[in-house]
């Protein structure tokens, strides 16, 4: 429900309630990171809240009084007017909406005390800020919760063999993670994809901070996504520029323009030993169903081999 009043946000609206809170940036430090003054981050994260509560008020029916959807938890959770008036008979909703009522209420504050007590029906829960905030961000990118199966940063050196028009190719490259990307940053890339498509996502990869690169002789290609999954493979990698065209210097070679990325997915062991493939160059799209479509250059991914650097 949290994630898709989010997603419905216009998307100058959805950028400083996420930062502000959600992230729980400073209205200073939101305003730097988007641009923005002061008051224009003010009055943005006052429409993002109003189009919130009046999106959530509908999905509930009405029954959470519209104060209570922001106002400090620990006043909730002590408060025996909302308390009665969101559980009690018919008039107040069934146990279930109203433990839905009060998450959802706790998932859409901004600074919260530093330990938080939650009374549903008797059962009291504590969370401390930290973890809390983190399960809240996850919710809303929508990627589960993954524990890293790597230590960062991490460097591995890769022997590939690719396949062209002239034949068999191989060769080695150095791949250099120095952390995972931040969630926001995910947020800012996925949303670019979902809703503007290959075209809206480039740039705004372009924008993100460097947090690798792929090395292949003298030439690095800066890394500016990378993210662990739950399923194989388990990380996935992106460049803001092509890597290398496979077979593109050969007669006939179709266009290269337009493929702008790289994609490089790995499955890696702990000591840095594993296997994988790469996209070289590439262009991604979404398909209806929420996944991303990949359209590699070559006619077959690159084949990786993958030690740890020494």
């Amino acid at each position: 429900m949290l994630e898709h009043a989010i997603d419905k946000l216009p998307e100058t609206y959805r950028l400083v309630f996420v930062l502000r809170d959600i992230e729980g940036l400073s209205t200073s430090e939101t305003g730097q990171g988007l641009g923005l003054g002061d008051e224009a981050v003010k009055t943005r994260l006052h429409r993002a809240r109003s189009m919130m509560r009046k999106a959530l008020s509908a999905r509930i029916g009405g029954r959470m009084p519209m104060p209570s959807l922001f106002m400090p938890l620990n006043a909730i959770a002590s408060s025996p007017r909302w308390w009665s008036a969101s559980t009690e008979g018919e008039a107040g909703g069934s146990a279930a909406s109203a433990q839905q009522q009060l998450q959802l209420t706790a998932c859409l504050l901004g600074g919260w005390p530093r330990s938080i007590a939650a009374v549903s029906w008797g059962v009291t829960m504590k969370t401390n800020l930290k973890a809390r905030w983190l399960l809240v961000v996850l919710a809303v990118v929508g990627c589960p919760l993954v524990a890293a199966a790597q230590s960062y940063p991490i460097t591995v050196v890769a022997s590939a063999e690719a396949s062209g028009a002239s034949g068999a190719l191989t060769g080695t490259l150095t791949i250099h993670v120095e952390q995972l990307m931040h969630d926001l940053d995910f947020k800012k890339a996925a949303d670019a994809l979902k809703y503007g498509g290959y075209l809206k996502v480039v740039p705004v990869l372009r924008q993100l901070p460097q947090i690798g690169y792929v090395k292949i002789g003298d030439r690095q290609t800066p890394i500016k996504y990378a993210r662990e999954r739950t399923e194989k493979p388990r990380l996935v990698l992106a460049t803001d520029h092509p890597v290398y065209f496979v077979g593109g210097g050969s007669p006939g070679a179709k266009p290269t323009a337009g493929y702008e990325l790289a994609v490089i997915q790995l499955d890696l062991d702990a000591q840095g030993n594993g296997t994988g493939t790469m996209a070289a160059a590439a262009r991604v799209k979404p398909a209806p169903d929420g996944s991303v479509i990949l359209d590699d250059y070559a006619s077959a991914p690159v084949k990786l081999t993958i030690k740890p650097a020494k």
